[in-house]
Protein backbone atom coordinates (compact mmCIF):
# COMPACT_ATOMS: atom_id res chain seq x y z
CA UNK A 1 0.00 0.00 0.00
CA UNK A 2 2.70 2.71 0.91
CA UNK A 3 4.41 1.33 -2.59
CA UNK A 4 0.97 2.36 -4.49
CA UNK A 5 0.78 5.51 -2.76
CA UNK A 6 4.68 6.61 -3.36
CA UNK A 7 4.07 5.71 -7.11
CA UNK A 8 0.36 7.51 -6.98
CA UNK A 9 2.55 10.51 -5.96
CA UNK A 10 5.62 10.76 -7.69
CA UNK A 11 3.68 9.81 -11.00
CA UNK A 12 5.09 6.21 -11.20
CA UNK A 13 2.55 4.08 -13.58
CA UNK A 14 4.67 1.54 -14.94
CA UNK A 15 8.45 0.06 -14.08
CA UNK A 16 10.90 -1.52 -17.00
CA UNK A 17 12.61 -3.24 -14.63
CA UNK A 18 15.47 -2.37 -16.83
CA UNK A 19 18.44 -1.25 -14.94
CA UNK A 20 21.02 -3.35 -11.87
CA UNK A 21 21.18 -0.11 -9.71
CA UNK A 22 24.48 0.44 -7.53
CA UNK A 23 23.14 2.94 -4.50
CA UNK A 24 26.52 4.87 -3.58
CA UNK A 25 26.82 6.42 -0.70
CA UNK A 26 28.72 9.37 -2.14
CA UNK A 27 31.33 11.50 -0.49
CA UNK A 28 30.38 12.97 2.69
CA UNK A 29 31.98 16.65 3.29
CA UNK A 30 34.01 16.23 5.89
CA UNK A 31 35.05 12.70 5.31
CA UNK A 32 36.61 12.20 2.00
CA UNK A 33 36.68 8.69 1.50
CA UNK A 34 33.88 7.51 3.93
CA UNK A 35 32.19 4.59 3.08
CA UNK A 36 33.00 4.41 -0.15
CA UNK A 37 34.76 1.49 -2.03
CA UNK A 38 38.46 1.18 -2.55
CA UNK A 39 37.50 -1.21 -5.82
CA UNK A 40 34.66 0.22 -6.59
CA UNK A 41 35.36 -0.25 -10.46
CA UNK A 42 35.61 -4.50 -9.87
CA UNK A 43 32.28 -3.94 -7.73
CA UNK A 44 30.86 -2.09 -10.53
CA UNK A 45 32.26 -4.62 -13.38
CA UNK A 46 31.45 -7.70 -11.33
CA UNK A 47 27.84 -6.73 -11.17
CA UNK A 48 27.95 -7.66 -14.84
CA UNK A 49 27.30 -11.34 -14.12
CA UNK A 50 23.90 -10.15 -13.76
CA UNK A 51 23.03 -8.57 -16.86
CA UNK A 52 22.08 -11.27 -19.05
CA UNK A 53 19.74 -12.49 -16.47
CA UNK A 54 18.03 -9.39 -16.08
CA UNK A 55 17.73 -8.02 -19.66
CA UNK A 56 15.92 -11.94 -20.02
CA UNK A 57 13.57 -10.62 -17.44
CA UNK A 58 13.28 -7.15 -18.78
CA UNK A 59 10.35 -6.07 -21.32
CA UNK A 60 12.98 -3.94 -22.97
CA UNK A 61 15.26 -6.72 -23.19
CA UNK A 62 18.40 -4.13 -22.24
CA UNK A 63 19.58 -3.80 -18.72
CA UNK A 64 21.86 -1.46 -17.75
CA UNK A 65 24.10 -0.81 -14.43
CA UNK A 66 23.18 2.52 -12.78
CA UNK A 67 26.07 3.67 -10.26
CA UNK A 68 24.06 6.99 -8.17
CA UNK A 69 24.52 8.54 -5.30
CA UNK A 70 21.14 10.17 -3.48
CA UNK A 71 22.56 12.60 -1.66
CA UNK A 72 21.30 15.53 -3.64
CA UNK A 73 18.60 13.83 -5.65
CA UNK A 74 14.93 14.83 -5.18
CA UNK A 75 12.26 12.06 -3.24
CA UNK A 76 10.53 11.24 -6.34
CA UNK A 77 13.70 10.72 -8.57
CA UNK A 78 14.37 8.74 -6.00
CA UNK A 79 11.53 7.02 -6.06
CA UNK A 80 11.54 6.35 -9.63
CA UNK A 81 15.22 4.96 -9.99
CA UNK A 82 14.70 2.53 -7.78
CA UNK A 83 10.74 1.70 -9.07
CA UNK A 84 13.08 0.27 -12.39
CA UNK A 85 15.59 -1.59 -10.93
CA UNK A 86 15.84 -5.17 -11.01
CA UNK A 87 18.35 -5.62 -8.94
CA UNK A 88 19.74 -3.14 -5.97
CA UNK A 89 23.28 -2.85 -4.02
CA UNK A 90 24.04 -0.92 -1.38
CA UNK A 91 26.24 -0.49 1.49
CA UNK A 92 24.67 -1.42 4.72
CA UNK A 93 22.70 2.52 6.00
CA UNK A 94 19.76 4.63 5.27
CA UNK A 95 19.63 4.62 1.50
CA UNK A 96 18.66 0.83 2.47
CA UNK A 97 14.86 2.53 3.21
CA UNK A 98 14.42 3.59 -0.11
CA UNK A 99 13.82 -0.58 -0.58
CA UNK A 100 10.37 0.87 -0.25
CA UNK A 101 10.39 2.31 -3.66
CA UNK A 102 11.26 -1.29 -5.10
CA UNK A 103 8.70 -3.70 -7.03
CA UNK A 104 8.21 -7.11 -5.27
CA UNK A 105 10.05 -8.65 -7.97
CA UNK A 106 13.59 -6.90 -7.48
CA UNK A 107 16.49 -8.52 -5.94
CA UNK A 108 18.18 -6.21 -2.92
CA UNK A 109 21.64 -7.08 -1.85
CA UNK A 110 22.80 -5.12 1.38
CA UNK A 111 26.64 -5.31 1.59
CA UNK A 112 28.20 -4.73 5.36
CA UNK A 113 30.64 -6.34 7.40
CA UNK A 114 32.15 -9.34 6.93
CA UNK A 115 31.76 -12.32 9.40
CA UNK A 116 34.21 -15.22 9.98
CA UNK A 117 31.59 -17.92 10.04
CA UNK A 118 29.15 -16.98 7.87
CA UNK A 119 28.86 -14.64 4.07
CA UNK A 120 24.75 -14.04 4.39
CA UNK A 121 22.64 -12.31 7.33
CA UNK A 122 19.14 -11.94 7.83
CA UNK A 123 19.96 -8.77 9.79
CA UNK A 124 20.32 -5.25 8.73
CA UNK A 125 17.16 -4.74 6.60
CA UNK A 126 15.84 -8.29 6.29
CA UNK A 127 12.73 -7.52 7.88
CA UNK A 128 11.95 -4.30 5.35
CA UNK A 129 12.35 -6.49 2.65
CA UNK A 130 10.51 -9.53 3.84
CA UNK A 131 7.64 -7.25 4.61
CA UNK A 132 7.39 -5.59 1.02
CA UNK A 133 7.48 -9.37 -0.28
CA UNK A 134 11.14 -8.14 -1.77
CA UNK A 135 13.97 -10.96 -2.26
CA UNK A 136 16.80 -9.88 0.06
CA UNK A 137 20.54 -11.00 0.67
CA UNK A 138 22.12 -9.64 3.51
CA UNK A 139 25.86 -10.27 2.36
CA UNK A 140 28.77 -9.63 4.87
CA UNK A 141 31.78 -9.07 2.34
CA UNK A 142 32.74 -5.81 3.80
CA UNK A 143 35.83 -5.11 5.54
CA UNK A 144 37.89 -1.84 6.16
CA UNK A 145 41.82 -1.92 7.57
CA UNK A 146 41.30 -0.78 11.03
CA UNK A 147 40.00 -3.45 12.68
CA UNK A 148 37.31 -1.63 14.34
CA UNK A 149 35.34 -1.45 11.09
CA UNK A 150 34.91 2.30 12.20
CA UNK A 151 32.72 4.23 9.33
CA UNK A 152 33.01 7.23 10.75
CA UNK A 153 36.87 7.62 9.39
CA UNK A 154 38.76 8.10 6.13
CA UNK A 155 39.19 4.95 5.34
CA UNK A 156 37.96 3.13 2.62
CA UNK A 157 35.58 -0.16 2.50
CA UNK A 158 36.95 -3.38 0.80
CA UNK A 159 35.18 -6.15 -0.50
CA UNK A 160 36.21 -9.68 0.11
CA UNK A 161 35.76 -10.51 -3.62
CA UNK A 162 35.76 -14.39 -2.87
CA UNK A 163 32.55 -14.01 -0.73
CA UNK A 164 31.35 -11.38 -3.38
CA UNK A 165 31.19 -13.84 -5.73
CA UNK A 166 29.40 -16.31 -3.59
CA UNK A 167 27.09 -13.99 -3.07
CA UNK A 168 26.42 -13.02 -7.02
CA UNK A 169 26.39 -16.96 -7.93
CA UNK A 170 23.34 -16.92 -4.98
CA UNK A 171 21.79 -13.92 -6.69
CA UNK A 172 21.74 -15.01 -10.12
CA UNK A 173 19.98 -18.49 -8.72
CA UNK A 174 17.54 -16.12 -7.25
CA UNK A 175 17.14 -14.07 -10.23
CA UNK A 176 16.29 -17.24 -12.79
CA UNK A 177 14.04 -18.52 -10.05
CA UNK A 178 11.90 -14.86 -9.61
Amino acid sequence: MLRSRIYNYCGITSSPYDIILFADHGHAVDRVHSRQFKQINSLISSLSVLKSICEHKSTFKRCNIVRESFSNMAFCDQAKLYSRARVVVAHHGANMANSVFVSPNALVIEIYQQCAYHTYSDGGYALLHSALGISYLGARVAYMKRPDYNFRTNDYIYLNFTKWNDVLSTAQTLLLQG
